[in-house]
């Protein structure tokens, strides 16, 4: 039986040959009326052929039209002010600017419904006086415990025994090394161990750079002229009191 001729399939061809001779199945796209090989079209196990009604290409161009499209999301903004919910707020009805409502990441907008005035006079309300009370009657009925922790944990922290600070206060007549005055009797109820920072850091401290005792006040200020320049800044300090002293006189 002889091949048929190119002639009858010269329009609509049902298979090609490639360079090997080897036949190719072809198909025709339902949209660009295109004859492809059949590895131009999808995977499809619904259809007989085991394809795509329409081409890879085809298919490919609906879905980019698709998204060129498609609608932009909706852009959420956030709004410069709110309206407190408080009926009862000074600003009832008015909107006021987000920064006088307080943070709030599950409230709408990142903020609270009601203001800070409005906030602020709500828990003074749900606030008794006897709350205050019993509060205030734990705090000093744990201070000296609390006083005495403090105090052995920054023994513990410059490396020193109770009885070495018991010492050098006998020695300083319990009195600062610097201004001279008595221990004080506020919440901290004690001197300072005073150190040089460059040797163990802030926290630390060792015998090499363990020094006096000092009050809150001069240890605070030591640290920071250490901090500033020392001499150096303490020259240019007392010279420029000085030069302001003659102006004032």
């Amino acid at each position: 039986m002889t091949s048929p001729s190119k002639e009858v399939y010269s329009n609509n061809p049902p298979f090609q040959t490639n360079l090997f001779g080897d036949i190719i199945k072809l198909k025709r796209c339902s949209k660009c009326k295109i004859q492809k090989p059949l590895d131009d079209f999808y995977k499809n196990c619904t259809r007989p052929d085991g394809r795509t009604v329409q081409c890879k290409e085809c298919i490919r161009k609906d879905e980019n039209e698709r998204r060129h499209l498609a609608l932009p999301p909706k852009q959420f903004v956030i709004p410069l002010a709110k309206v407190c919910s408080n009926p009862e707020c000074r600003f009832a009805n008015i909107a006021q600017p987000l920064e006088n409502f307080g943070l709030n990441p599950t409230g709408k907008f990142g903020r609270h419904a009601r203001c800070k005035d409005c906030s602020n006079t709500k828990k003074k309300e749900d606030y008794p006086d006897k709350y205050k009370e019993k509060a205030l009657a734990a705090y000093y009925e744990n201070h000296e415990e609390n006083k005495a922790k403090l105090r052995k944990n920054n023994l513990r922290k410059y490396k020193v025994t109770r009885e070495w600070y018991d010492n050098k206060k006998d020695e300083q007549g319990g009195k600062c090394a610097i201004c001279g005055k008595e221990e004080e009797t506020g919440w901290r109820g004690r001197l300072c161990i005073d150190h040089d920072h460059k040797c163990c850091g802030i926290n630390k401290a060792c015998d090499k750079c363990r020094r006096d005792l000092l009050c809150h006040n001069c240890n605070v200020t030591l640290g920071l002229l250490e901090k500033s320049g020392g001499e150096e800044w303490m020259t240019k300090a007392i010279a420029y009191l000085n030069k302001w002293k003659s102006v004032s006189e």
